[in-house]
């Protein structure tokens, strides 16, 4: 069985955050209106949930090891979330 692999966007911003991680998507918008006119996508990845996208995040970033005691975050994300940022 194939888990769900969604797309992330890493957002670089000046004007009110540093950078962040978010949803590519529809399922990122409210995470994107934050952001300033100034702010820039500067990296795509795919993760399979939210502790894998939380890790590469981290990796990337130099900030050490990623890790969570929510069992939420350990799970493969749900099919319709991928079907919904296919559309």
């Amino acid at each position: 069985m194939l888990k769900a692999t969604l797309i992330h966007e890493i957002w670089e911003d000046e004007g009110s955050i540093s950078q962040g991680v978010c949803l590519a998507g529809p399922d990122g918008d409210d995470f994107r209106k934050l952001l300033s006119g100034r702010a820039k996508c500067v990296h795509r990845f795919e993760a399979g949930c939210y502790l894998e996208a939380m890790t590469i995040y981290s990796r990337l970033y130099s900030r050490g090891i990623y890790t969570s005691d929510f069992a939420a975050d350990h799970e493969p994300y749900p099919d319709d979330w991928a079907q919904r940022q296919a559309n």
